[in-house]
C-alpha cells in the first residue's frame, strides 16, 4: 500500500468516525427535542436516515472509492448540505442548529482551511432553503433544557477531539520534520564524507597518474611520457616559432661496470647520474628521462644548438665529476657520451627525425672516444 492510500484510508476511518458519533448525539439530542411534540412519522424517519444511516452508507462506498481522499473533502460539503436540511427539519432550534453549524464549520475549516468557510455556509442556506420549501417554513427556536445539555457535552466532546486530532497531526508532523532534518544532516554528513573520497581518489588518481609517467628506479620520466611530450613540444616550437634541442646520452662501458661491481652498485650508479641529469634540466619546460637501460634523454624548448652544446657540456663535467669509480673505463670513473639535434626554423624534425639525428650524433660521440658531445 502506498503513502497516499494509506493516508485515504486513514482520513476516511477518521472521519467517519467523528460523523458516527457526533450524528448520534446529534440525534439523541434531537429525540429529547423533539419527542412528544407534532413531529410526524415522516420527521423521525428522515432524522433517523440522516444522522444514524448515512455515516454508515457513506463509509460503505467511499471505502471503495479510487480516490478516498477525494471522496473524504467531497463529503464535508455534503454534511453541510444535509444538516442544513437538518436545522429546517427540526424548527431552526437555537442549540440544535448552533450546533450542528459550529460543529461543520469546524470540521471544514480543519480539513480545508478557512477558505471553505463561505462554501459551508452556502452548502448550510441551500440545504435549509430546499428542506423549507418542500415541507414549509417553522420557526420554533427554542430548546428543552435537557437537549441544551446534550447539545452541551456533545459540542465540547467535539471540539475536544478535533483539537486532539490537529495536535496528533502537528505532532507527527513536527517528527516527521525532525526526521526529515535528521535525514538532511546524514545527508549532509554523507556529501561531505564523498566530497572527502572524492579528493583522496583524485589525490590517489594524480599520484597513479605521476607514477605511471616515471621511472621507478631513477624517478625520472619514462619512455612513455617522452614519446607524448616530445609530440606535444614541438608542435608548441613551430606553432611559437621557437627551437627544440634534443640532448640523448648514454653512460660509457655500463655493461662492464654491471658485470663488475654487480647490479645494486649498477642502480645506485643510475641513480646517482640521473640526480645530475634532473639537476642539469633547470627550467619548468626542460624534461628529463630514463629512454632504457643506461639511456638518458634532455628535451630543452626554445634551446639553440650552442646553448644545448654548452648545458651537454656542463652535464658531461658533472657526471665527471661525481667519481663514480669505473675500473673498466679508461678514465676510471663513469662518463656520459652524449649527441645532441635541434629542430629551429631553419630545419624543422619530426620525433622520429629529431631521435635519429641525436642517435646519430651519440654515435658520432662514440666512435670519438666516449666521454664527449657531438652536436647532429
Amino acid at each position: 500500500m502506498t503513502d497516499a492510500e494509506k493516508k485515504g484510508q486513514w482520513l476516511l476511518r477518521m472521519h467517519y468516525r467523528m460523523r458516527a458519533a457526533s450524528f448520534a448525539m446529534v440525534f439523541l439530542a434531537t429525540s429529547l427535542q423533539i419527542v412528544g411534540k407534532d413531529y410526524g412519522a415522516w420527521a423521525w424517519g428522515y432524522l433517523v436516515a440522516l444522522l444514524l444511516v448515512y455515516p454508515q452508507l457513506h463509509y460503505y462506498f467511499a471505502l471503495r472509492a479510487q480516490n478516498r481522499i477525494a471522496v473524504a473533502m467531497a463529503s464535508l460539503l455534503l454534511d453541510s448540505f444535509l444538516l442544513g436540511t437538518f436545522c429546517a427539519v427540526v424548527r431552526f432550534s437555537d442549540w440544535l442548529a448552533f450546533s450542528v453549524v459550529l460543529a461543520t464549520l469546524i470540521n471544514n475549516a480543519a480539513n480545508r482551511g478557512y477558505r471553505s468557510t463561505w462554501q459551508t455556509l452556502l452548502a448550510l442556506a441551500m440545504g435549509t432553503a430546499l428542506a423549507s420549501v418542500c415541507m414549509g417554513f417553522a420557526f420554533a427556536p427554542a430548546t428543552e433544557p435537557v437537549a441544551v445539555m446534550v447539545c452541551f457535552v456533545g459540542l465540547t466532546l467535539y471540539v475536544v477531539t478535533v483539537g486532539n486530532i490537529a495536535y496528533y497531526r502537528n505532532h507527527q508532523l513536527r517528527q516527521a520534520r525532525e526526521q526529515l532534518q535528521l535525514r538532511e544532516r546524514a545527508l549532509m554528513d554523507a556529501n561531505d564524507r564523498l566530497q572527502v573520497s572524492l579528493r583522496e581518489i583524485e589525490l590517489l588518481r594524480s599520484d597513479l597518474a605521476e607514477q605511471a609517467s616515471r621511472d621507478p628506479l631513477t624517478n625520472l620520466f619514462n619512455r612513455r611520457y617522452f614519446d607524448i611530450a616530445i609530440h606535444r613540444e614541438i608542435a608548441r616550437c613551430e606553432r611559437e616559432g621557437k627551437p627544440l634541442a634534443l640532448i640523448i646520452m648514454d653512460l660509457d662501458h655500463f655493461k662492464k661496470f654491471n658485470d663488475h661491481y654487480g647490479h645494486g652498485a649498477g642502480d645506485d650508479c643510475l641513480k646517482a647520474v640521473a640526480a645530475a641529469i634532473h639537476a642539469s634540466a633547470k627550467r619548468a619546460s626542460d624534461l628529463a628521462a630514463r629512454y632504457g637501460g643506461e639511456e638518458f634523454l634532455l628535451l630543452l624548448p626554445d634551446t639553440p644548438e650552442d646553448e644545448a652544446m654548452r648545458m651537454a657540456e656542463e652535464l658531461r663535467l658533472a657526471v665527471e665529476a661525481l667519481q663514480i669509480a669505473h675500473a673498466q673505463s679508461p678514465l676510471d670513473c663513469v662518463t656520459l657520451s652524449m649527441g645532441v639535434a635541434v629542430s629551429s626554423t631553419r630545419a624543422r624534425y619530426h620525433a622520429d627525425q629529431l631521435l635519429r639525428m641525436a642517435d646519430r650524433a651519440l654515435y658520432v660521440a662514440k666512435e670519438a672516444g666516449r666521454n664527449n658531445a657531438q652536436l647532429a
